[in-house]
């Protein structure tokens, strides 16, 4: 798939201190099978795992599971809404 695909700006904090890749992110996502979302037309969801850098031992990574949810960007292609799986903020 080459689906164009982004991410929501205001998501991108979260990612950064979840120590998520924003690229590795994109091609799992871009490689994961997406089904739509029940009530909420024209959105999308994947499920995927990805290997997560350990804030205290960056050497070693933890295997988090995320939902992602896309939407219809404007000018075109996906962006990502939502994650969850992500550790709160603050």
């Amino acid at each position: 798939m080459t689906d164009s695909i982004r991410v929501a700006d205001a998501l991108r904090e979260r990612l950064r201190l979840a120590l998520i890749d924003e690229r590795e992110l994109l091609d799992s996502v871009r490689r994961s099978p997406r089904e739509p979302i029940p009530g909420v037309p024209g959105q999308e969801r994947c499920r995927l795992t990805l290997a997560v850098r350990r804030p205290l031992d960056p050497e070693t990574s933890e295997m988090r599971s995320l939902e992602v949810r896309l939407r219809p960007a404007s000018g075109g292609g996906l962006e990502i809404c939502a994650i969850e799986g992500l550790p709160e903020a603050g």
